[in-house]
């Protein structure tokens, strides 16, 4: 009865699905599962109990083998099954089953149980609170776990993880790891999900490839796991259209699938699948590819971190003599200005070596005070050269990555106002759109062309260490926090800008992270 079931719903994108039972003749109890889907060719309903048979039209993956099976299951009681159907309108699918032949001590065990049950005190009526609840109460049943969770209508289904210290360490804090499970079929779903729980990973469950993607774009995961065959989306169209928003080290998928052969595994890795595990799944072996994946990521997030935090405590040589000349000269021209200039450079020098670099987002006033002294020092050094104005929105509270602003700062001065040979003016702009703080650096300098632009971030560029390394690990950080990088407007002579965004609400989303 669940296969004819999961039928019904999987090839019923909307409509109604009745189930029904009624005795026949005394002796034979019938049962029904009737769906307004999308029926079933006349030419193919004569086969469609076959093992490995499927109607042509439906293409919404699996084998034929959930059918045969039911088939045998019911001639093995003693009981017969039976199709009916026309396309676009629908199909009815039941089996027959004889009554057991009573047995009077069973009967009356039976019955004792029964009558147990029914004296036992029953909960008091209760409002219903949300979906889940109407589909309780209407006698629909929601996909369930043993820790609480529910699946309806197609919302994800969060597993809390339990303690164990198998589990990896999560990005931040030691969280527990996230991992995303797409799989269409719910008793798949719900052993695969009691499986990994025991590691301590907290998993989010759906039942499709755009929940799933719905689902990475809400919140950030750590792994995906998801069939290969799916209705509507397959497990290689969703790896697909992840890997235009998550690299395989940002995002690791395992895809699960009963095709083994060699062109299905190559269809799977070409698709950007990190690994994959054939159907049946050994459970000893899917806990250690995906605690290997997990290690990946975790690893992936590290490298990415001490990189950031490297980086960002590189101070250029020259930029430590100049300052240190300048102070020098000043104390024998000006002692009040040098006495402000040194307190400048020690507040530089603070903010760049803040234990805070290392962690995923600061408080904006702190990155401001950065940008304040690097401004400072280089005026003092420059003069008039370099003009700056600040148009910052009053009360704008907000959380950005470590030395985000700084660097760009830093670009403009010396890749835009200082190859002019006559300096300009820097214009530090943030304010708020909608839900998100917008973080300008704009310069009059010397500007560059759209395909200076593109070799920024393009793959050479990464591989010369000195080379706007600094441009590529913002964007990187930027990417895997908030799905968005630098935006770059510039021209020859005209002048760059460079923005980007940040929720107003970082904070939270990096905690939960």
């Amino acid at each position: 009865m669940f296969n004819l079931l999961h039928n019904a719903v999987k090839y019923t994108d909307e409509g109604m699905i009745r189930i029904s039972a009624v005795r026949r003749d005394g002796q034979t109890a019938e049962v029904r599962v009737e769906d307004t889907g999308i029926g079933i060719a006349e030419e193919d309903l004569p086969n469609i109990f076959a093992p490995y048979e499927q109607a042509r039209q439906h293409g919404r993956g699996g084998f034929g083998l959930g059918l045969g099976i039911c088939k045998q299951l019911v001639e093995l009681h003693g009981g017969a099954i039976f199709a009916s159907s026309r396309q676009g309108e629908g199909s009815v699918f039941g089996f027959t089953l004889p009554f057991a032949v009573e047995n009077t001590a069973d009967a009356a065990a039976g019955t004792a149980i029964f009558s147990n049950f029914e004296d036992r005190p029953q909960p008091a009526a209760r409002e219903l609170s949300d979906p889940g609840d109407e589909a309780r109460d209407a006698g629909t049943p929601p996909l369930s776990n043993s820790r609480g969770a529910t699946q309806t209508d197609g919302a994800p289904a969060h597993i809390a993880p339990a303690a164990s210290e198998a589990a990896v360490s999560g990005e931040a804090g030691g969280q527990a790891p996230k991992i995303l499970l797409v799989e269409d079929d719910a008793v798949n779903l719900n052993v695969l999900a009691e499986t990994l729980k025991a590691d301590g990973y907290a998993i989010t469950c759906v039942t499709g490839g755009r929940q799933a993607l719905e689902a990475a774009r809400r919140q950030r995961f750590d792994l995906v796991i998801a069939d290969v065959m799916m209705p509507g989306m397959s497990g290689y169209e969703l790896t697909r259209q992840l890997r235009e928003q998550f690299s395989m080290s940002e995002l690791p998928i395992l895809l699960l699938t009963a095709r083994v052969r060699t062109e299905d595994i190559i269809t799977g890795f070409r698709a950007g699948a990190n690994d994959y595990v054939g159907k049946p799944a050994d459970a000893w072996e899917l806990r250690a590819r995906v605690r290997s994946l997990i290690e990946l990521k975790a690893s992936f997030h590290e490298r990415l971190r001490l990189e950031s935090a490297w980086l960002q405590s590189q101070i250029q040589p020259h930029f430590l003599y100049n300052t240190l000349n300048s102070i020098a000269a000043l104390g024998v021209t000006d002692v009040e200005k040098m006495q402000t200039l040194l307190h400048e450079f020690s507040n530089y020098l603070r903010l760049s070596f803040d234990f805070r670099n290392a962690s995923p987002l600061v408080d904006l006033e702190h990155e401001l005070s950065l940008v304040r002294s690097y401004l400072y020092i280089e005026r003092e050094r420059f003069g008039d050269m370099i003009k700056a104005e600040w148009k910052v929105e009053e009360g704008l509270r907000v959380q950005v990555p470590p030395l985000s602003v700084q660097p760009l700062v830093e670009n403009a001065v010396k890749h835009g106002l200082m190859p002019s040979g006559r300096g300009g003016t820097i214009t530090i702009t943030i304010c708020r759109q909608g839900e998100n703080a917008v973080i300008e650096v704009k310069d009059d300098g010397a500007g560059m062309g759209k395909e200076e632009i593109e070799r920024l971030f393009s793959a050479a560029s990464r591989d010369e260490p000195t080379s706007h390394v600094g441009l590529i690990n913002i964007e990187r950080r930027l990417r895997q926090l908030f799905r968005s990088g630098l935006q770059i407007e510039s021209e020859p002579e005209r002048g760059t800008v460079v923005r980007f965004s940040v929720p107003i609400g970082a904070a939270e989303a990096a905690a939960g992270d």
